[in-house]
């Protein structure tokens, strides 16, 4: 019961198209932050009782520091806040998730075979996506309704477009999120040490949906885990080739995207995924006018840059952009950070994705792309992101493979 409850807090984590309140609350009460809280509780709980509380490593400590100094620039900022509820509430709810999530790991990583646990929940977070695809479209094509109500539960299967084209979100509500989620999970499957039956077909599920999500991002994020993945395992191991080249699908498709000749021969059925990947794209000028705010913003005062204008607040900056939105931002972790927390937060938040590099072994490609994801989006409240950072920084044993494993492929 105790490994089925690890299954579904690791399928669920991210997924926010279900609100436990119904839509009737003071805030969009998600699965996974109630699984977290029960997993927090429940794996503790049992160290407790065995009498195995976990000694903290000197790379544990130095997570621990290096959260509660990006907690404490976060708070510092709020008193600079025009809002200072708003800032209050989101720097409450990101702390639950980059606290929550690495105690929740932590207490369960002693269990037996955990990297096998890991990876039949991103198994079933596939599965998941995959429904959440299906309804989706049927949504879009009017046979089901776009809001479906269970009792308290609401369920928002309201699908993501772009021209005609639904775009892959899974359970999460932004394409983009959806995108780095299905990307996560794929890469858990791909490095469990154990057996994983079918496991190439899986990590080419989750390439599917990768390249479903049209998120130029998440593809970038997808190009350092295969190159690093590829490098990183030398040749060494034939049966990994397969499961390689899968993944190389997905860094194909990004790079064959950006290349006008290839896109220009696609033809008009393709064209407004030509249009996607295009410089010239709406959101991708966006993109540079979002860019260029954030540096207005963040240096108009000594105080705004080191101190920034109140954690969650870009959107009082941004009214002429997300007129009525109260959660746009500037698209990008590390200049949000910066206009909203001060330039030290970001110095911070780089220092918490990369200062287990060493020893991060087969999760190095994905911290690559995770600094990268964060580049053009924001994904530092992703969950699945903080189970990637403690396994690196507190159980970096849960992904090592035994000596007879075939999928010896660090990514």
């Amino acid at each position: 019961m105790d490994r089925l409850l690890l299954v579904l807090w690791v399928a669920l984590l991210g997924v926010d198209r279900i609100d436990l309140l119904g839509g009737g609350g003071p805030i969009v009460l998600l699965p996974f932050q109630i699984l977290t809280a029960v997993v927090v509780l429940a794996e503790w709980g049992r160290r407790l009782r065995a009498g195995r509380l976990p000694v903290p490593t000197a790379a544990t400590k130095r997570f621990a520091a290096l959260l509660l100094c990006l907690l404490a620039l976060i708070s510092l900022s709020i008193l600079r806040s025009a809002d200072v509820s708003t800032s209050l509430g989101r720097a409450l709810l990101f702390a639950a998730t980059a606290v929550g999530v690495p105690l929740a790991l932590g207490g369960a990583a002693n269990r037996d075979a955990f990297g096998q646990t890991l990876a039949r929940g991103a198994q079933v977070g596939l599965a998941v996506a995959v429904l959440f695809n299906a309804l989706c479209v049927l949504a879009l094509l009017g046979a089901i309704p776009k809001g479906v109500t269970l009792g308290l539960v609401s369920v928002d299967l309201t699908p993501s477009v772009y021209g005609a084209m639904p775009r892959l979100g899974g359970g999460a509500l932004d394409m983009n999120r959806g995108g780095l989620m299905a990307l996560i999970h794929t890469v858990l499957i791909a490095l469990a040490p154990a057996q994983i039956r079918e496991r190439r077909a899986w990590v080419a599920l989750g390439a599917v949906l990768v390249l479903g999500s049209l998120s130029r991002s998440v593809l970038l994020a997808a190009v350092p885990i295969v190159a690093m993945g590829y490098f990183q395992s030398r040749g060494r191991v034939v049966t990994a080739r397969g499961v390689v080249l899968l993944c190389t699908a997905i860094a194909m498709g990004a790079f064959a995207l950006l290349q006008p000749g290839l896109r220009e021969g696609t033809g008009r059925a393709l064209a407004p995924l030509a249009d996607r990947v295009s410089i010239r794209e709406g959101s991708a000028q966006s993109h540079v006018a979002l860019f260029a705010r954030a540096g207005e913003v963040a240096t108009r005062s000594a105080a705004g840059t080191l101190l920034g204008i109140g954690f969650g607040t870009s959107f009082r900056e941004l009214a002429d952009f997300f007129a009525g939105n109260r959660y746009g931002n500037f698209h990008s972790t590390w200049l949000t950070l910066w206009v909203e927390s001060g330039i030290l937060s970001v110095i911070v938040a780089l220092l918490v994705l990369v200062g287990a590099w060493q020893q991060a072994g087969p999760l190095r490609g994905l911290l690559a792309g995770l600094v990268l994801y964060n580049g053009f989006y924001n994904g530092l409240s992703e969950p699945l992101l903080w189970v990637a950072l403690a396994l690196t920084w507190m159980a970096p044993q849960v992904l090592t493979t035994s000596p007879r494993s075939p999928m010896r492929m660090p990514l």
